[in-house]
């Protein structure tokens, strides 16, 4: 998505997301994972993962934090019926189960 223009670029997948992400003037790799859940009900786990990254972001946190709090939102998500419903308090208690990785730049082909 970014070799096509996007200056900042998120995929969720389902275990977490990948993105590239500007940090301090730098394009940053991440992949955000954490232990897939039994799922009640998908509908609405990708707008409660914007809606969790996009506000950390507001809160003014790093971007390796924003994401892990988005995915944490999704995968509360997941957890109950109602299209991106979350509970504030179950997000916190995932927080420590979310993996980031950060990925090493790829090569650039000429």
């Amino acid at each position: 998505m970014v070799a096509l223009g996007a200056v900042e670029a998120i995929m969720t997948v389902p275990d977490g997301c990948f993105a590239s992400v500007i940090f301090d003037g730098e394009t940053v790799l991440h992949r955000v994972r954490i232990e897939p859940r039994e799922a009640v009900a998908t509908v609405g786990a990708g707008d409660a993962f914007l809606a969790g990254y996009i506000a950390a972001r507001y809160g003014a946190k790093p971007p390796a934090e924003c994401l892990r709090y988005g995915v944490a939102c999704g995968a509360e998500s997941v957890q109950r019926l109602g299209a991106g419903l979350v509970d504030p308090q179950k997000v916190e208690r995932l927080l420590p189960e979310v993996e980031v990785e950060r990925l090493p730049a790829p090569v650039e082909v000429p």
